[in-house]
């Protein structure tokens, strides 16, 4: 029975101090609250017959090629999934919905872009397992969303009658886990989307009509393994933007 007191003294004491609590307060409060007994290297494979949701996806806001036919975007990698550790209720925490925290504090896909021809400073690799400098948002629904700008490299092949620098190019970027297997990730394109959208009309490269044809959606079998792994691979051309004024 004391106990029970002592309880109901202490409850509106409680909630005295939430009111006098502060919008900031609130924020440090509820970081706290995730991330106490959180471990960012282990993924949040809560139920084995149940995959995480992961998609991912590209923008392209510049591109230029080398006369090697290396094609070197500048784009904002978008990825989204479900982790089941990062939920609250809003109401406990001055109505707060959603959360900016360092990615580097959080578990991160071990996401890879297969066919790069650079995995080191400043790559999509680096951007996304050494760095971490950028936030990423925390829904109350456990749904985390990042999206880190980054550059990437990957090797074009000149298509048969094309002339150099105008001729077309045929590419191709494949982004996946590393070490995940379709039982642990169940991978789809961002947003829907089956290609890269490019923002910058002003870009030196341009993707051509003939881009993004394909389901970009690929689940395959490797000889190591008995799982299928999931990746997404954009197949995609690209041309010089002819200028007035240039050769």
């Amino acid at each position: 029975m004391w106990k029970i007191c002592l309880l109901a003294l202490a409850l509106p004491a409680t909630l005295a101090h939430q009111d006098k609590e502060n919008y900031h307060e609130a924020h440090a409060r509820l970081k706290r609250d995730l991330l106490r007994n959180y471990d960012k290297d282990l993924h949040p494979w809560m139920h084995k017959d149940k995959p995480i949701n992961v998609s991912a996806g590209m923008s392209v806001f510049d591109m230029d090629m080398d006369d090697e036919g290396i094609l070197n975007m500048v784009a904002w990698y978008r990825g989204m999934w479900q982790d089941e550790r990062l939920t609250w209720h809003a109401d406990d925490y001055h109505n707060i919905h959603e959360i900016r925290i360092p990615a580097r504090e959080l578990w991160v896909p071990d996401m890879e872009v297969y066919n790069a021809e650079s995995y080191g400073h400043g790559s999509f690799s680096d951007t996304m397992h050494r760095m971490r400098n950028h936030y990423a948002i925390v829904y109350s629904s456990g749904k985390v969303l990042f999206i880190p700008p980054t550059n990437l490299k990957v090797r074009c092949m000149e298509d048969e009658g094309g002339e150099y620098p105008w001729g077309e190019y045929s590419c191709n970027l494949k982004i996946g886990p590393w070490t995940h297997s379709s039982l642990a990730f169940d991978l789809q394109p961002y947003d829907g989307k089956k290609y890269i959208e490019l923002h910058n009309l002003d870009s030196p490269m341009v993707f051509t009509e003939n881009s993004f044809q394909n389901d970009p959606l690929v689940k395959k079998v490797y000889d190591c393994c008995p799982e299928t792994y999931a990746s997404i691979e954009y197949k995609f051309k690209v041309q010089r933007q002819f200028k007035f004024g240039e050769n």
